[in-house]
């Protein structure tokens, strides 16, 4: 048997949709989860425990209806990592949707940049520059995606 502890969450959010005739939904959202609250040590997937850290989530969202009911939509996402305090991830992202025979068909593209630390990949001994083994490494990705969605309403 094993338990596992979830930290408290805090979230804000707030939704405005301007009275006028442009169609445009604005949104955003803040939540604030408390790891160092927790009565339990954090473990990773390996046993060993973590220093946790409490983190911030930061949500932005943008939507433009326009005439012809085509739906255009802007996102920006930044999280924080609770177990490096030097790894978090921003992600943008833009998107359309398309309604017809009530279906609703969306196409959404997302740049991730994220920092994160990650265990050395070659043997130290091949390095002018000697890393004690067991040490990582700060590492920066860009990732590229894109989403295809299809739903139908009852």
């Amino acid at each position: 048997d094993q338990t596992v502890d979830y930290p408290g969450v805090l979230r804000f959010g707030a939704t405005y949709h301007p009275r006028n005739r442009l169609r445009t939904t604005f949104a955003v959202e803040l939540e604030r989860r408390f790891w160092e609250q927790l009565d339990s040590p954090v473990t990773s997937a390996f046993g060993d425990t973590l220093d946790a850290r409490d983190t911030w989530d930061l949500r932005v969202g943008l939507e433009h209806l326009f005439y012809q009911n085509l739906p255009v939509r802007f996102g920006f996402r930044y999280l924080e990592n609770y177990a490096d305090p030097e790894s978090e991830r921003a992600i943008y992202s833009a998107g359309v949707g398309y309604r017809a025979a009530g279906f609703a068909f969306d196409l959404t593209g997302l740049l991730h940049r994220q920092t994160s630390r990650q265990e050395f990949l070659f043997d130290p001994s091949y390095l002018v520059d000697y890393r004690a083994p067991g040490t990582t490494e700060k590492v920066e990705d860009t990732i590229v995606q894109v989403v295809v969605g299809v739903s139908r309403g009852f």
